[in-house]
């Protein structure tokens, strides 16, 4: 994104444009990346390298930027002091490889439509006792998810089993943990993914590494853990 060269908004000489334009264009041709000049679509402040991209509606917007700013350093009298003792000028890069989070969060929610992946999940996996003899398994096999970073909770709330259910299916949260007297003399868990109709019953050793290894290849799927690991 460079200046207009017929706007009067730009400050700066010239040369620092110059300059500064000709460091992001070698930038792009040193990695290969195809790209355009946009004339007229620079910061008042310096040229950027702006990432384009198409989202859910079809409309254009600006995703990533990284923009090179010689004017701040100069009008904010920024220095550093150099391997030889001596004040350098710094040039300032506004960098914001996924535009302002608020946005590209957005940006995820339109896109899934809320459904998100497993290792995007915010909440990846809740734990659903059947009763009360099943508590103290939960509380267990919570821990040891939360042990590996993956992100679950345990429902123990006075909700009846079906509301409990019904509940974190409208959170879209990808798996629900089913844990009946028949997991817990097993030592097994009830895996109920989001979206799919079939349940499927693993050890819970068997479970645990085989999200880990989903989170870790960050798979987007709504097959069965059984079918993909």
């Amino acid at each position: 994104s460079l200046p207009d060269p017929k706007s009067d908004k730009y400050r700066g000489s010239p040369e620092m444009w110059q300059k500064a334009g000709e460091l992001l264009e070698n930038v792009l041709k040193k990695n290969g990346t195809p790209y355009y000049k946009g004339i007229g679509e620079a910061a008042f402040y310096g040229p950027k390298i702006d990432i384009q991209f198409k989202y859910l509606l079809g409309r254009e917007e600006t995703f990533s930027t990284i923009q090179v700013d010689f004017l701040a350093p100069e009008n904010f009298d920024l220095s550093y002091i150099d391997e030889e003792g001596k004040a350098q000028r710094p040039v300032v890069i506004h960098r914001a490889p996924l535009s302002t989070h608020e946005r590209f969060i957005s940006y995820l929610l339109e896109y899934y439509g809320g459904v998100f992946p497993t290792w995007l999940a915010p909440v990846q996996v809740v734990l659903i006792p059947v009763n009360e003899n099943c508590h103290r398994y939960c509380s267990e096999l919570e821990s040891t998810l939360k042990q590996h970073f993956i992100r679950a909770e345990l429902d123990l709330s006075q909700q009846s089993f079906g509301k409990k259910i019904r509940t974190h299916t409208m959170r879209k949260v990808p798996i629900l943990l089913i844990i009946g007297n028949q997991e817990l003399e097993q030592g097994t868990v009830t895996v109920r993914r989001y979206g799919i109709e079939k349940q499927e019953s693993l050890a819970k050793q068997d479970f645990v590494s085989q999200v880990l290894e989903e989170i870790r290849e960050r798979r987007n799927t709504t097959e069965p853990l059984s079918s993909i690991i």
